[in-house]
């Protein structure tokens, strides 16, 4: 690399702890960028030379968490698709942890206001990899949901529960928390029977709120 590259490499890098360390501390809205180049040490010509907006700069933080996700698990392989789910789930809650609340909670608003919504869309690392293990899976067992269907289910539940742990504070250990839930989820595609919407109840629900 030319000196020049490396230099562009460390701005970069004080621009993102810079910005982790005030979003830490106080709300994104009230974030400016002007105190992001204050804490990184540079002016306002030098931040927009890299980043557009400071939306920009929290979608490249998600980036790098799908980055590292990608990099860890490459390095892994257990002998079943369900270990290997243990694991990208293990890695996924514990870069969620290093990231913290606060900054989860800049991301979560930061996908709300965009069209290109990592978080949810197809071409992210750990859907790409989650409907993987999936299809693994329904090839040597059959589950309560099809691969597709159960890799969704599963990404949901691990959506919510790492929103859940943001808006608590991190509160709990979203590691722990991560592996209980998954062990429910697993125990359930494994062996889970599941109930259609349109049963009775569903069916009695649907009249009685029609009217209201």
């Amino acid at each position: 690399m030319t000196k020049r590259q490396l230099q562009a490499i460390e701005t970069k890098k004080r621009i993102n702890e810079g910005a982790i360390g005030i979003m830490s501390e106080q709300d994104y809205e009230k974030t400016t960028i002007a105190e992001i180049c204050n804490a990184a040490g540079i002016s306002m010509g030098h931040f927009y030379n890299y980043y557009k907006s400071k939306e920009e700069l929290i979608e490249e933080r998600f980036a790098s968490f799908n980055e590292f996700v990608e990099k860890v698990f490459s390095d892994l392989k257990f002998d079943s698709p369900w270990d290997n789910l243990r694991a990208l789930v293990y890695i996924s809650a514990y870069k969620t942890k290093e990231l913290g609340p606060q900054i989860m909670a800049q991301i979560f608003r930061v996908q709300l206001s965009v069209s290109n919504r990592l978080m949810t869309g197809d071409t992210s690392i750990l859907h790409k990899i989650t409907k993987r293990l999936m299809q693994e899976a329904a090839a040597g067992e059959k589950l309560a949901l099809g691969a597709d269907k159960a890799a969704d289910y599963l990404l949901r539940e691990t959506r919510g529960l790492i929103f859940d742990w943001t808006m608590r504070d991190g509160k709990y250990d979203i590691i722990e928390y991560s592996l209980a839930n998954l062990e429910i989820a697993i125990a359930f595609l494994q062996k889970g029977k599941v109930i259609p919407i349109d049963n009775p109840v569903c069916k009695k629900m649907k009249k009685l709120t029609a009217g209201f």
